[in-house]
């Protein structure tokens, strides 16, 4: 089996994905890797921000909802350890901002949660279809029930 030296968890925050940091947490002792965690925000209308701006999780916001985005990702990230050079709150398309994560910070392989999309939304595929199709590394991606 191949080895990982940086290993990339996108999450979400659902209840499900409890499972997926579990494994994250599982592969980073397995191969003593560097984790990077990457939350992209999409649900929030930010008029004077472009895609692809890092959230300082620090910083001050007056938006109610974008300072409760920032809270839960810095508790994630403080349970998880993560150096702060290694957190990604991003605001964007979720697939295009993992993809480009992952190749920023040279990402061995993305971990990420799928879920299983009926009827229209089948047609229009999920986030971690599209991270598989354009990412330049391996996926493994755990399905959340």
């Amino acid at each position: 089996m191949q080895s990982y030296e940086h290993i990339l968890l996108a999450v979400d925050y659902s209840q499900e994905s409890s499972s997926l940091i579990e494994k994250a947490q599982v592969m980073v002792e397995r191969f003593q890797a560097k984790l990077s965690v990457i939350h992209v925000i999409d649900a929030i209308p930010m008029p004077d921000t472009s895609y692809g701006t890092v959230i300082d999780v620090n910083q001050e916001v007056d938006d109610p909802l974008l300072a409760a985005e920032q809270m839960k990702f810095k508790e994630l990230c403080q349970q998880l350890q993560i150096n702060p050079a290694e957190q990604w709150l991003v605001w964007g398309i979720p697939a295009t901002e993992i993809i480009n994560v992952a190749k920023h910070v040279q990402a061995d392989v993305v971990l990420i949660g799928y879920r299983h999309h009926h009827g229209l939304a089948a047609l229009f595929g999920n986030n971690a279809a599209e991270v598989m199709r354009h990412v330049q590394c391996d996926v493994w991606t755990v399905t959340l029930r």
